[in-house]
């Protein structure tokens, strides 16, 4: 298994971190649409807060030209 995933990290080389911060953005969008079908307003604040941090973090990579 370790030499699956060795051969996986090299072949996307420095592309495997936007690629698991997508990934994770898309859970955590899948996870912020059920709290709000739910209606839970404390699930709804959290998720509301790490979508705002992913977006900043978003805008200062694109405004440091990366």
């Amino acid at each position: 298994l370790s030499a699956l995933e060795r051969q996986i990290f090299d072949f996307l080389g420095f592309q495997w971190a936007p690629i698991l911060g997508n990934f994770l953005h898309i859970i955590v969008v899948i996870l912020g649409l059920f709290g709000t079908i739910q209606y839970r307003p404390r699930y709804i604040v959290v998720v509301s807060f790490i979508f705002i941090l992913y977006l900043a973090i978003s805008a200062t990579k694109l405004l440091n030209g990366g």
